[in-house]
């Protein structure tokens, strides 16, 4: 009888592992935070062995099961990123300029692109991180061969290749009062996060002020958990520190999508680059 385990799982598993948390092992693997337990629930079920130590529903460790299986999964997942870039290291060359929103940084994303070049070595990369019009109006003026960016659902330019659940978010000892003018901590206007923000509250006719603006993912949330307000970020980015605050009194707020669009310049190495993210983002 054949048995296979699933490298998704597997790769889940030793970002848990390593991570010691299911929201940032969601993070390195581009999954949500459900997906990545659902991974793992799927690697135990079919091992039948549990390999988690849980408590309070937080990773509290490796069961002797999961300490005999880690090295093992650590190797599958190197020899499958091993194999992959074997067959695919002399497929492109060329320059592509890339163009990516913000947050992607806090993701697996630096290392993926480490783990690109590595492989593709004939692939020059020169890539630009800024809020999502700017990186659409970089790429209508030629300045980007391939960017993704975030947009309103089903509207705009591009093809969307995931959809993002927003939530609105604070410190651990937010509490908002609607009475007052709900202070925010926001991207700057161009943002896709803050139009979703604005417009529920304006549609729910709740009064709010700026109280910090960055271009930055971690200056976001690093105002975010100093309590300077309240925040709209994706569901995979809740953590111990960076809380779902929304509960019934904040009004709910739309989805968000990641689009990937190409200047009509764009060779190979940008489509063969832009799936490589796609597939290691998880998106």
């Amino acid at each position: 009888m054949t048995h296979s385990l699933d490298i998704d799982g597997l790769r889940a598993f030793v970002a848990v592992v390593e991570t010691m948390s299911f929201s940032k092992a969601a993070t390195r693997v581009g999954r949500t935070q459900s997906g990545v337990s659902l991974q793992l629930a799927r690697l135990e079920r079919v091992l039948g062995k549990a390999l988690l130590l849980r408590r309070q529903g937080r990773v509290d460790g490796l069961t002797e099961d999961g300490r005999t299986l880690l090295p093992f999964a650590r190797r599958m997942v190197d020899l499958n990123e091993s194999a992959w870039r074997a067959m695919t290291a002399s497929a492109v060359t060329g320059r592509v300029r890339l163009g990516v929103p913000a947050d992607f940084l806090d993701m697996d994303f630096p290392d993926l692109l480490r783990r690109f070049q590595a492989a593709h070595g004939g692939v020059e990369l020169d890539v630009v991180s800024d809020v999502s019009d700017v990186l659409r109006a970089k790429l209508r003026d030629g300045g980007l061969d391939v960017a993704f960016f975030k947009r309103e659902a089903a509207t705009g330019e591009g093809d969307a290749v995931a959809r993002q659940q927003l939530r609105w978010v604070g410190n651990r000892a937010a509490s908002p009062d609607l009475d007052q003018p709900i202070p925010l901590v926001l991207f700057p206007e161009s943002c896709a996060y803050r139009r979703a923000a604005l417009t529920a509250l304006e549609d729910a006719g709740l009064r709010w002020r700026i109280a910090f603006t960055s271009p930055s993912a971690e200056g976001v949330r690093a105002a975010i958990v100093a309590g300077l307000g309240l925040g709209v970020l994706p569901k995979t980015c809740l953590d111990g520190d960076v809380m779902d605050v929304g509960g019934s009194a904040l009004p709910p707020l739309s989805d968000v999508e990641v689009a990937v669009a190409f200047a009509p310049t764009a060779g190979p190495a940008a489509r063969f680059l832009s799936e490589h993210i796609s597939r290691g983002l998880g998106l």
